[in-house]
C-alpha cells in the first residue's frame, strides 16, 4: 500500500509541474468559447470548495489542456484516474489526509468540466444554472444536443465519479467545515454529470448521496424516499460488484443500513424489519472480497437487532468479523460490535453463562481495554480532532464507537453485578461505570454532536448515560457501605446530583424524541423515568404518548413496539432497578 500511495504521489507531483508549465504558455489561439468554459468551470469547483484553485491551474483552458496532453485523450483519462486514486490513498493513510485529498478530488472535477463535450457541458451547466445563479434555468436543458465529435473531449465520464463520491465522504465525515451550498451544489454536480453516463450504477450512487444529504439538512422524509427508491432499483449481480470497483464500496447497502435506524426510532419498525430481511438476503450472496461491504454491514445489521433486544440475532449477525483476515476501515468498531452483541447475548438470551468467545488466550475475560481511557490526564477534555472513522460511524450507524464503549462498560457492570459482592467487585464495577461516562462525555460534546445526520447516536448516548448514572448512584452508595471511596474524576458525589444528571439526560432526549418525531425513543425514555423512579407517573404518560403515536402508523409497528418494551422490563426485572435505588 505504501508503495502504491510513493509511486501516486510521484505522479501528482509530474503533474503539477506539468501543468505550471503549461499554464505560462501564451497560447493566441483561444477562443471565446474555451474562455467562457474555463471561467464557468471555475466558478463551479470554487463554490464547491469554497476557495481558489491552485495556481497551476487558475488559468488553465480545454486548449492548455489538449496542448498538455498532446491531444492523447486516453493519457489525459489515466490522469483522472490517478487522482481520484491519489485522493483516496492520501485520506485513508496520511494524519489528517482528507484536506489534501479534498484538494486532489477538487482538481480532478475542474479537469472533467474542462474536458467535457460542449453539448454534455452545456447541459450540465443548464442543470446547475439555478445553483450557481446563472441565467440558464434547469427547465431549459435540451437533451437532444448532439456533441462535437471534434477536439479534446472525454468519452469515459465514470473515471471521475469516485471524485465527487470521495468529495462528498470526505464533506460528511471529517472536521472540515463545509456548509450546506456546497455540499448541495457538488451533490447536484455530481447528479447532472451522472446523467451523461445514463448508467444505473451511478444513478444509485447519486441517490445514495442525495439519502444521506436530506438527512443531513433535516429532511427525513425525502431520505427514507431516496433509500427505498435504491431498493426498487438495485439489483445485486448488476450493481454490487460495479458499485465497489468504482466507488470502494456497495453504497447501496450502506444507505439502506444507515435509514433502517431511522425507521426504527420513527416507530416504523416494520419497514425496519423489512429492511434487516433485505441486508440480511444481500449478505448471503455479497462478495466478501471485493470490499469491506460485508463485514460492515453485519456490524450495522447487528447493531439494528440490539436496538430491537433481538440479542441473538445481534450476536449471529456480527459473529466472525473479529477473524477478517483483512484490515478495513470500520474493522475497528466492527470487532467492538461483535464483543457487544456476544456479552448482550450471554446476559439476556442464556442463564449469564460466558462464552468462551469472550475470553483472552490467557483465559480473561475480555473488556476490550475499555478502562483505558481512565489513563487520560483529564477525562473532560474532548478531542475536537478524533479521526474519520469515528464521525463516519456516528453517521452511518446509530451508534458510534464511544457509544458502543460505553454499551461494554455496561455489560461488564452487569457481568460483574452476577458473582458474588466484594469490594473489590465494586472497586471494578466503578471503574467500568465511570470509564463508560467518559466515552460518551466524549461524544456528547463533540462540536456536531446533536446535528442532524448525527441525532440518532446523540440520542442514544444521552439515554445510556441516564443508565450509567443510575449504576454510578447504586455502585457509590455500595462502596460508602464497605468504607471505599468513589474516584474524584468524573465522578458524582450525591444522590441529588445524580438524580439530577438522570433527570437532566432523559429529558433532553425526550424533547428531541418530540421535535423530531421519534417515538420510539420516547419510548424507551419514558421507561426509563419508571425504570429508575425519576418520575414514574411522568414515564407511564410518556409511554401512553409515545406507543399510541406509534398505534396510528399502524397496528403492526405497534405490536413490535410492545415486545420491545416487554424485553425492557424483563430485563428490569432481573436487575431490580426498584431495590437498587431506594433511597
Amino acid at each position: 500500500r505504501d508503495r502504491a500511495h510513493g509511486s501516486l504521489l510521484s505522479s501528482y507531483l509530474m503533474l503539477e509541474k506539468r501543468m505550471h508549465q503549461v499554464s505560462e504558455l501564451d497560447i493566441p489561439q483561444i477562443n471565446e468559447g474555451d474562455q467562457k468554459r474555463w471561467r464557468l468551470s471555475k466558478l463551479m469547483v470554487e463554490k464547491i470548495g469554497s476557495k481558489e484553485l491552485p495556481l497551476s491551474m487558475q488559468t488553465l483552458t480545454p486548449k492548455h489542456l489538449e496542448i498538455m496532453f498532446a491531444s492523447d485523450i486516453d493519457s489525459f483519462v489515466k490522469c483522472i484516474t490517478m487522482l481520484t486514486k491519489f485522493g483516496q490513498s492520501v485520506g485513508t493513510i496520511e494524519k489528517e489526509g482528507y484536506k489534501f485529498g479534498s484538494d486532489i478530488y477538487l482538481q480532478a472535477i475542474f479537469l472533467l468540466l474542462l474536458a467535457l463535450k460542449d453539448a454534455a457541458f452545456e447541459r450540465t451547466k443548464s442543470r446547475m444554472g439555478q445553483l450557481l445563479g446563472l441565467l440558464e434555468n434547469s427547465t431549459d436543458v435540451d437533451e437532444t444536443q448532439v456533441d462535437n465529435e471534434d477536439g479534446f473531449f472525454i468519452e469515459d465520464l465514470a473515471v471521475s465519479f469516485p471524485a465527487f463520491s470521495g468529495l462528498l465522504t470526505f464533506y460528511r465525515d471529517s472536521p472540515i467545515e463545509v456548509n450546506k451550498e456546497q455540499e448541495t451544489t457538488l451533490a447536484n454536480l455530481f447528479v447532472a454529470v451522472t446523467k451523461e453516463a445514463s448508467e444505473d450504477v451511478h444513478m444509485l450512487r447519486t441517490k445514495c448521496i442525495l439519502s444521506h444529504l436530506y438527512l443531513k439538512h433535516g429532511d427525513v422524509t425525502r431520505a427514507l424516499e431516496e433509500s427505498e427508491d435504491i431498493k426498487r432499483v438495485y439489483e445485486h449481480e448488476q450493481h454490487s460488484l460495479e458499485l465497489a470497483k468504482l466507488y470502494g464500496m456497495d453504497w447501496c447497502l450502506i444507505c439502506i443500513g444507515t435509514m433502517t435506524s431511522i425507521y426504527i426510532f420513527r416507530g416504523e419498525i416494520t419497514a425496519a424489519f423489512d429492511n434487516i430481511r433485505f441486508l440480511e438476503q444481500q449478505l448471503l450472496i455479497i462478495d466478501e472480497f471485493a470490499s469491506s461491504t460485508k463485514a460492515m454491514m453485519c456490524q450495522f445489521v447487528s447493531s439494528l437487532y440490539l436496538i430491537l433486544f433481538q440479542y441473538r440475532n445481534a450476536k449471529e449477525a456480527a459473529n466472525g468479523i473479529s477473524q477478517t483476515q483483512y484490515p478495513y476501515f470500520y474493522k475497528p468498531s466492527g470487532i467492538l460490535q461483535e464483543g457487544l452483541s456476544t456479552k448482550l447475548w450471554s446476559l439476556y438470551d442464556t442463564n449469564g453463562a460466558i462464552s468462551g468467545d469472550e475470553c483472552t488466550e490467557s483465559g480473561e475475560r475480555n473488556d476490550f481495554g475499555v478502562c483505558s481511557i481512565l489513563d487520560a490526564e483529564d477525562l473532560y477534555a474532548v478531542n475536537h480532532n478524533r479521526s474519520m472513522l469515528f464521525a463516519s460511524i456516528e453517521t452511518l450507524s446509530d451508534r458510534g464507537i464511544e457509544a458502543i464503549k460505553a454499551a461494554l462498560c455496561v455489560a461488564e457492570i452487569e457481568i460483574l453485578e452476577r458473582e458474588k459482592e466484594s469490594g473489590e467487585i465494586l472497586q471494578k464495577q466503578i471503574k467500568y461505570c465511570i470509564s463508560g461516562l467518559a466515552y460518551l462525555h466524549q461524544s456528547l460534546q463533540q462540536k456536531d454532536a446533536n446535528s442532524e445526520e448525527k441525532r440518532i447516536n446523540y440520542m442514544s448516548c444521552l439515554y445510556q448515560k441516564a443508565e450509567l448514572l443510575a449504576w454510578h448512584k447504586y455502585l457509590r452508595q455500595k462502596l460508602c457501605a464497605y468504607n471505599l471511596s468513589v474516584p474524584e474524576v468524573l465522578s458524582y458525589g450525591n444522590d441529588e446530583s445524580e438524580i439530577h444528571e438522570i433527570s437532566s439526560a432523559l429529558r433532553e432526549c425526550e424533547n428531541l424524541s418530540d421535535a423530531h418525531d421519534y417515538p420510539f425513543m420516547l419510548m424507551l425514555v419514558g421507561w426509563r423515568y419508571v425504570e429508575f423512579n425519576v418520575d414514574s407517573s411522568m414515564g407511564e404518560r410518556i409511554l401512553q404518548k409515545s406507543l399510541q403515536r406509534i398505534k396510528d402508523i399502524s397496528i403492526k409497528d405497534y405490536t413490535e413496539a410492545t415486545k420491545c418494551l416487554g424485553f425492557l422490563k424483563d430485563g428490569v426485572d432481573r436487575r431490580n432497578w426498584n431495590g437498587k435505588l431506594e433511597g
